[in-house]
């Protein structure tokens, strides 16, 4: 399976995502860094086998209207990890840790205190 995103020739791909990254802020690497990491890596890793074998506390952040991962695809991946603990930021961008530096440096903060404590 590839996404029919990865078939659209590179031209075509950088003049579209110069256009995002000028009107959403977006931080977008070059079509064929894109590309490659898909077919090479991505495309290949099986995370429904991997990641139930975590067993170290794990926090998943997600943004409620991701554009690239969307809160239900990081549910699906906070539901395959035992005990990881799960919290969405009210923010229309992939990247909420630029976006919301803040909030999300406050809730690494404190995941990491409580598993201190523990």
């Amino acid at each position: 399976f590839t996404p029919l995103l990865f078939l659209i020739p590179d031209s075509i791909f950088d003049f579209v995502l110069n256009i995002i990254n000028k009107i959403r802020y977006a931080y977008a690497a070059p079509s064929y860094v894109l590309k490659s990491f898909y077919r090479n890596g991505l495309a290949q890793w099986d995370a429904q086998r991997v990641l139930p074998q975590l067993k170290l506390p794990t926090l998943i952040l997600t943004s409620s209207n991701d554009p690239v991962l969307s809160p239900n695809d990081m549910r699906a991946v906070h539901n395959m990890i035992e005990n990881s603990v799960f919290k969405t930021f009210q923010t229309r961008s992939h990247m909420t840790m630029i976006r919301r530096a803040e909030a999300v440096n406050a809730e690494m903060a404190q995941f990491i205190e409580l598993q201190s404590c523990s």
